[in-house]
């Protein structure tokens, strides 16, 4: 057991990659973990083009990165040899849809950028053991707004997705191949649905959640893999299981 975190160490050093452009605070995240015995960093990355070949070429078990980099995260777990020995740990702000998705796609830690070294000891160490870590600072009892999500249709996600892109009804119509009626019908749907006002509070939904760009096909798949759950100590208790 190391004192310092109150995980039992995997008894061999972990190897770490840390990819963030700020070069200030990948540094001091490097310095920081480099104290510790039973961590190696093996990578210290600030261009995110350069994050996919170090993962081939180091094989870390460990990929620290922040979570505004979500679909780089969603390239490297798409990759199979990456996703079976690469654990990937994101660092983020306390947002439920977010961190909710992210934990649907695959995401095995999740970190809060507020946290300290005590809480990303604990995550690198729990998740090098093959087990999924929750900030504890993270609450996942209200589930409300992923509850409205999966609630939309296929059309409505699209029309979610082409509103918080800027697209106004006609050019939407003009891309789904429907009539500028049926685009307003969706758009009426999709906002009793979410319990919003208009379009713009559509926009700003998409983007506060961190979901915006995302594809509407992704969406419809992390939604579709999403299960309510009431707590925290539950969503642990499914990574363990699904990492065996």
């Amino acid at each position: 057991m190391n004192a310092s975190s109150g995980i039992r160490s995997t008894g061999k050093r972990i190897r770490i990659i840390i990819f963030d452009e700020r070069k200030i605070l990948r540094e001091g995240l490097k310095c920081l973990l480099e104290k510790e015995s039973d961590l190696e960093i093996v990578g210290s990355i600030g261009r995110q083009e350069d994050v996919l070949t170090h993962l081939r070429t180091s094989k870390p078990e460990i990929l620290i990165m922040p979570g505004r980099h979500f679909f780089l995260a969603l390239e490297a777990l798409s990759i199979k040899d990456i996703r079976r020995d690469t654990q990937i740990i994101i660092e983020t702000i306390p947002n439920n849809i977010f961190c909710s998705l992210m934990l649907a796609r695959g995401i095995n830690g999740i970190v809060l950028a507020t946290s300290g070294r005590m809480e990303l000891l604990s995550a690198i160490r729990c998740v090098a053991l093959k087990k999924r870590y929750v900030d504890p600072a993270l609450s996942f009892e209200d589930q409300t707004e992923i509850i409205k999500l999966k609630q939309l249709s296929a059309r409505e996600l699209d029309i979610l997705y082409l509103i918080a892109q800027g697209y106004e009804n006609l050019e939407i119509a003009k891309i789904m191949y429907i009539t500028e009626r049926t685009v307003r019908n969706h758009t009426s749907h999709l906002l009793r649905k979410l319990e919003l006002q208009d379009r713009t509070q559509v926009a700003v939904y998409a983007w506060e959640n961190s979901f915006a760009k995302l594809a509407p096909d992704v969406l419809r798949l992390m939604l579709k893999k999403f299960r309510s759950l009431k707590s925290k100590e539950e969503i642990r208790k499914e990574g363990q299981h699904e990492q065996g």
